[in-house]
Protein backbone atom coordinates (compact mmCIF):
# COMPACT_ATOMS: atom_id res chain seq x y z
CA UNK A 1 0.00 0.00 0.00
CA UNK A 2 1.12 3.34 -0.86
CA UNK A 3 1.83 6.01 1.66
CA UNK A 4 -1.05 8.62 2.08
CA UNK A 5 -2.58 11.02 4.45
CA UNK A 6 -6.14 11.18 5.16
CA UNK A 7 -8.57 14.25 5.96
CA UNK A 8 -11.04 13.90 8.74
CA UNK A 9 -14.08 15.91 10.23
CA UNK A 10 -13.34 17.59 13.42
CA UNK A 11 -13.91 15.76 16.49
CA UNK A 12 -12.14 12.74 15.35
CA UNK A 13 -10.25 10.83 17.94
CA UNK A 14 -6.48 11.63 17.97
CA UNK A 15 -5.57 8.75 16.71
CA UNK A 16 -7.16 9.07 14.03
CA UNK A 17 -5.07 12.06 12.95
CA UNK A 18 -2.13 9.81 12.04
CA UNK A 19 -0.94 9.42 8.38
CA UNK A 20 0.15 6.34 7.19
CA UNK A 21 3.71 5.64 6.31
CA UNK A 22 6.02 2.77 5.25
CA UNK A 23 7.68 0.48 7.32
CA UNK A 24 10.67 0.99 5.52
CA UNK A 25 10.71 4.50 7.01
CA UNK A 26 10.69 3.25 10.78
CA UNK A 27 14.26 3.77 12.53
CA UNK A 28 14.77 2.02 15.82
CA UNK A 29 17.21 4.01 17.87
CA UNK A 30 19.53 1.53 19.34
CA UNK A 31 19.57 1.95 23.56
CA UNK A 32 16.46 4.10 23.70
CA UNK A 33 13.59 1.67 24.46
CA UNK A 34 14.00 0.36 27.61
CA UNK A 35 12.06 -3.00 26.53
CA UNK A 36 14.11 -6.19 26.42
CA UNK A 37 11.42 -8.55 26.12
CA UNK A 38 8.87 -8.23 23.27
CA UNK A 39 7.36 -11.12 23.37
CA UNK A 40 5.81 -11.06 19.50
CA UNK A 41 4.09 -13.89 18.99
CA UNK A 42 2.27 -15.31 15.30
CA UNK A 43 -1.27 -14.74 17.26
CA UNK A 44 -0.91 -11.21 17.86
CA UNK A 45 0.84 -10.55 14.66
CA UNK A 46 -2.11 -12.43 12.95
CA UNK A 47 -4.99 -9.52 14.59
CA UNK A 48 -2.69 -7.10 13.81
CA UNK A 49 -3.10 -7.95 10.09
CA UNK A 50 -6.96 -8.28 10.65
CA UNK A 51 -7.14 -5.12 12.05
CA UNK A 52 -5.05 -3.43 9.45
CA UNK A 53 -6.97 -4.78 6.57
CA UNK A 54 -10.00 -3.74 8.64
CA UNK A 55 -9.00 -0.29 9.17
CA UNK A 56 -5.18 0.81 9.51
CA UNK A 57 -5.91 3.56 11.60
CA UNK A 58 -7.53 1.50 13.95
CA UNK A 59 -3.90 0.14 14.84
CA UNK A 60 -2.77 2.82 17.87
CA UNK A 61 -0.39 5.11 16.06
CA UNK A 62 3.43 4.99 16.25
CA UNK A 63 5.20 8.56 17.32
CA UNK A 64 8.82 9.62 16.70
CA UNK A 65 10.54 12.16 15.43
CA UNK A 66 12.40 12.99 11.85
CA UNK A 67 16.11 12.63 11.26
CA UNK A 68 18.10 11.56 8.41
CA UNK A 69 15.22 10.86 5.83
CA UNK A 70 13.71 8.08 8.65
CA UNK A 71 11.50 8.40 11.28
CA UNK A 72 13.00 7.56 14.62
CA UNK A 73 10.90 5.66 16.80
CA UNK A 74 9.20 7.14 20.41
CA UNK A 75 6.96 4.47 21.33
CA UNK A 76 6.05 1.90 18.86
CA UNK A 77 8.98 -0.53 18.38
CA UNK A 78 7.06 -3.76 19.39
CA UNK A 79 4.42 -2.65 16.90
CA UNK A 80 6.55 -2.39 13.95
CA UNK A 81 8.16 -5.77 14.98
CA UNK A 82 4.71 -7.30 15.04
CA UNK A 83 3.86 -5.60 11.20
CA UNK A 84 7.28 -6.74 10.24
CA UNK A 85 5.93 -10.61 10.83
CA UNK A 86 2.88 -9.92 9.67
CA UNK A 87 3.68 -8.55 6.23
CA UNK A 88 2.27 -5.17 7.29
CA UNK A 89 3.32 -2.26 4.74
CA UNK A 90 2.66 0.41 6.76
CA UNK A 91 1.51 2.11 10.04
CA UNK A 92 -0.26 5.14 11.34
CA UNK A 93 2.67 8.01 12.47
CA UNK A 94 2.10 11.11 14.65
CA UNK A 95 5.09 13.16 14.99
CA UNK A 96 6.12 13.72 18.34
CA UNK A 97 9.04 15.87 19.94
CA UNK A 98 12.69 15.03 19.74
CA UNK A 99 13.45 15.52 23.13
CA UNK A 100 15.26 13.24 25.41
CA UNK A 101 12.96 13.86 28.24
CA UNK A 102 9.92 14.25 26.83
CA UNK A 103 10.43 10.72 24.70
CA UNK A 104 11.59 8.93 28.08
CA UNK A 105 8.42 10.40 29.40
CA UNK A 106 6.04 8.81 26.61
CA UNK A 107 7.97 5.77 26.85
CA UNK A 108 6.80 5.79 30.35
CA UNK A 109 2.88 7.06 30.37
CA UNK A 110 2.05 5.44 26.67
CA UNK A 111 3.63 1.87 26.97
CA UNK A 112 0.70 0.04 25.46
CA UNK A 113 0.10 -3.31 24.73
CA UNK A 114 2.80 -5.80 27.03
CA UNK A 115 3.87 -3.79 30.17
CA UNK A 116 7.30 -3.46 31.12
CA UNK A 117 8.85 -5.93 32.80
CA UNK A 118 10.87 -4.95 36.36
CA UNK A 119 13.68 -5.37 35.04
CA UNK A 120 12.52 -2.93 31.98
CA UNK A 121 11.23 -0.54 34.52
CA UNK A 122 14.36 -0.28 36.59
CA UNK A 123 16.17 0.89 33.22
CA UNK A 124 13.30 2.90 32.27
CA UNK A 125 13.52 4.79 35.85
CA UNK A 126 17.09 5.15 35.70
CA UNK A 127 17.08 6.81 31.95
CA UNK A 128 14.55 9.28 33.38
CA UNK A 129 16.56 10.13 35.98
CA UNK A 130 19.62 10.67 33.62
CA UNK A 131 17.77 12.86 31.80
CA UNK A 132 15.83 15.14 34.20
CA UNK A 133 19.03 15.67 36.12
CA UNK A 134 20.65 16.62 32.53
CA UNK A 135 17.81 19.21 31.67
CA UNK A 136 17.93 20.50 35.57
CA UNK A 137 21.47 20.14 36.94
CA UNK A 138 20.91 22.05 40.49
CA UNK A 139 18.06 19.71 41.07
CA UNK A 140 18.00 17.70 43.98
CA UNK A 141 17.75 14.41 44.52
CA UNK A 142 14.42 14.29 46.52
CA UNK A 143 13.09 16.35 43.15
CA UNK A 144 14.38 13.65 40.85
CA UNK A 145 13.04 10.61 42.78
CA UNK A 146 9.52 12.90 43.41
CA UNK A 147 10.15 13.63 39.19
CA UNK A 148 10.65 9.76 38.33
CA UNK A 149 7.64 8.41 40.53
CA UNK A 150 5.04 10.99 39.00
CA UNK A 151 6.36 10.43 35.78
CA UNK A 152 5.82 6.48 36.39
CA UNK A 153 3.17 6.33 38.65
CA UNK A 154 5.02 4.68 41.03
CA UNK A 155 5.62 4.84 45.15
CA UNK A 156 8.85 6.15 46.72
CA UNK A 157 10.20 2.71 48.20
CA UNK A 158 9.14 1.07 44.51
CA UNK A 159 11.22 4.09 43.28
CA UNK A 160 14.47 2.53 45.60
CA UNK A 161 13.47 -0.84 44.65
CA UNK A 162 14.14 0.15 40.73
CA UNK A 163 17.67 2.07 41.75
CA UNK A 164 18.78 -0.96 43.31
CA UNK A 165 17.62 -3.49 40.86
CA UNK A 166 19.62 -1.74 38.40
CA UNK A 167 22.62 -1.96 39.90
CA UNK A 168 22.57 -5.97 40.83
CA UNK A 169 24.16 -8.27 38.95
CA UNK A 170 22.86 -9.04 35.02
CA UNK A 171 22.53 -12.90 36.37
CA UNK A 172 20.09 -11.18 38.90
CA UNK A 173 18.23 -8.93 36.79
CA UNK A 174 17.92 -12.23 34.18
CA UNK A 175 16.06 -14.59 37.30
CA UNK A 176 13.62 -11.89 37.79
CA UNK A 177 13.22 -11.33 34.06
CA UNK A 178 12.30 -14.76 33.87
CA UNK A 179 10.03 -14.70 37.24
CA UNK A 180 11.51 -16.86 38.71
CA UNK A 181 12.24 -14.37 41.47
CA UNK A 182 10.48 -11.46 42.77
CA UNK A 183 11.70 -7.93 43.18
CA UNK A 184 10.79 -7.75 47.05
CA UNK A 185 12.49 -11.26 47.44
CA UNK A 186 15.88 -9.90 45.83
CA UNK A 187 16.09 -6.61 47.58
CA UNK A 188 15.55 -8.30 50.75
CA UNK A 189 18.73 -10.53 50.13
CA UNK A 190 20.34 -7.56 48.92
CA UNK A 191 19.63 -5.90 52.46
CA UNK A 192 21.45 -9.25 53.72
CA UNK A 193 24.03 -9.57 51.84
CA UNK A 194 27.90 -7.92 50.99
CA UNK A 195 28.79 -8.42 47.62
CA UNK A 196 27.36 -10.01 44.56
CA UNK A 197 28.86 -12.92 43.99
CA UNK A 198 26.97 -14.02 47.85
CA UNK A 199 23.59 -12.08 45.86
CA UNK A 200 23.98 -14.22 42.85
CA UNK A 201 24.28 -17.52 45.30
CA UNK A 202 21.22 -16.68 47.92
CA UNK A 203 19.25 -15.79 44.88
CA UNK A 204 20.01 -19.24 43.27
CA UNK A 205 19.16 -20.81 47.02
CA UNK A 206 16.34 -18.89 47.16
CA UNK A 207 14.82 -19.41 43.62
CA UNK A 208 15.99 -23.97 44.72
CA UNK A 209 14.05 -23.53 47.56
CA UNK A 210 10.69 -22.15 45.97
CA UNK A 211 10.98 -25.27 43.68
CA UNK A 212 11.09 -27.89 46.92
CA UNK A 213 8.25 -26.13 48.56
CA UNK A 214 6.00 -26.17 44.97
CA UNK A 215 7.45 -29.76 44.78
CA UNK A 216 6.63 -30.84 48.37
CA UNK A 217 3.10 -29.03 48.60
CA UNK A 218 -0.13 -30.52 48.74
CA UNK A 219 -2.04 -30.42 45.39
CA UNK A 220 -5.20 -27.99 45.35
CA UNK A 221 -8.04 -29.30 43.63
CA UNK A 222 -6.81 -33.06 43.33
CA UNK A 223 -10.22 -33.85 41.33
CA UNK A 224 -9.87 -30.45 38.79
CA UNK A 225 -8.38 -32.88 36.26
CA UNK A 226 -4.69 -32.51 34.81
CA UNK A 227 -4.23 -28.80 35.40
CA UNK A 228 -0.62 -27.15 34.62
CA UNK A 229 1.12 -26.43 37.86
CA UNK A 230 1.96 -23.23 38.53
CA UNK A 231 4.99 -22.02 37.76
CA UNK A 232 7.45 -22.00 41.29
CA UNK A 233 8.76 -18.27 42.30
CA UNK A 234 10.70 -17.31 44.92
CA UNK A 235 9.49 -14.69 47.03
CA UNK A 236 9.72 -13.02 50.54
CA UNK A 237 7.30 -15.60 51.66
CA UNK A 238 8.65 -18.41 50.02
CA UNK A 239 12.08 -17.73 51.82
CA UNK A 240 10.60 -17.27 55.42
CA UNK A 241 8.86 -21.00 54.60
CA UNK A 242 12.18 -22.47 53.64
CA UNK A 243 14.31 -20.80 56.64
CA UNK A 244 11.25 -22.40 58.73
CA UNK A 245 12.43 -25.90 57.32
CA UNK A 246 15.83 -25.87 57.22
CA UNK A 247 16.09 -24.82 60.98
CA UNK A 248 15.96 -27.76 63.30
CA UNK A 249 12.72 -29.08 65.09
CA UNK A 250 14.77 -28.46 68.48
CA UNK A 251 15.39 -24.96 67.67
CA UNK A 252 12.10 -23.59 66.81
CA UNK A 253 9.42 -21.97 68.62
CA UNK A 254 6.69 -23.87 71.17
CA UNK A 255 4.35 -22.36 68.56
CA UNK A 256 5.95 -24.30 65.64
CA UNK A 257 6.83 -27.48 67.48
CA UNK A 258 3.15 -27.51 68.12
CA UNK A 259 2.51 -26.85 64.57
CA UNK A 260 4.92 -29.25 63.32
CA UNK A 261 3.46 -32.06 65.75
CA UNK A 262 -0.22 -31.51 64.88
CA UNK A 263 0.30 -31.87 60.78
CA UNK A 264 2.36 -35.11 61.41
CA UNK A 265 0.00 -36.78 63.56
CA UNK A 266 -3.73 -35.36 62.50
CA UNK A 267 -4.37 -38.44 60.05
CA UNK A 268 -3.03 -41.15 62.67
CA UNK A 269 -6.56 -43.00 64.64
CA UNK A 270 -4.90 -43.17 68.14
CA UNK A 271 -6.60 -41.84 71.02
CA UNK A 272 -3.55 -39.83 71.86
CA UNK A 273 -2.94 -37.98 68.37
CA UNK A 274 -6.93 -37.34 67.77
CA UNK A 275 -7.59 -35.77 71.61
CA UNK A 276 -4.04 -33.70 70.68
CA UNK A 277 -5.25 -32.32 67.60
CA UNK A 278 -8.68 -31.51 69.50
CA UNK A 279 -6.73 -30.08 71.86
CA UNK A 280 -5.19 -27.59 69.74
CA UNK A 281 -8.66 -26.93 67.73
CA UNK A 282 -10.24 -26.47 71.23
CA UNK A 283 -7.50 -24.34 72.51
CA UNK A 284 -7.73 -21.78 69.23
CA UNK A 285 -10.96 -21.05 69.15
CA UNK A 286 -13.73 -20.74 71.72
CA UNK A 287 -13.93 -23.57 74.09
CA UNK A 288 -14.71 -22.83 77.86
CA UNK A 289 -11.44 -23.75 80.04
CA UNK A 290 -13.69 -26.58 81.92
CA UNK A 291 -14.54 -28.19 78.76
CA UNK A 292 -10.76 -28.13 77.72
CA UNK A 293 -9.75 -29.85 81.16
CA UNK A 294 -12.47 -32.19 80.72
CA UNK A 295 -11.29 -33.06 77.38
CA UNK A 296 -7.53 -33.71 78.87
CA UNK A 297 -8.48 -35.61 81.63
CA UNK A 298 -10.98 -37.78 80.37
CA UNK A 299 -8.67 -38.93 77.26
CA UNK A 300 -7.67 -42.23 77.73
CA UNK A 301 -4.12 -42.40 76.02
CA UNK A 302 -2.42 -45.28 78.05
CA UNK A 303 -2.19 -48.61 76.40
CA UNK A 304 -1.65 -52.42 77.50
CA UNK A 305 1.32 -53.84 77.07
Amino acid sequence: MSKKQVQLPEGTAPYKKATLKAIEDFKVEEGFNNRKDFGITQAEAERLAKTFEEDPYKIPPVTGFRSGGKIVITDGERRLRLAQKAGIPSLPFIPTSSDLLSRLEQQATSNSGKSFTDVENAALADALSAAFVAQNPEAQAKEVRGYVCGVMGISQATFYNYAALYKAPEAVQQQIQEDNISLTAVREIMSETSNDDELIKAVDTAIADAKELAATAPAKNPGKGNRKQKKAKATKSTRKKAKDKKTPFEEKSYQKKLAEVINEVVDSPTVGAQMLVQLDAALKGETPLEDIVALVVGAEVSSEA
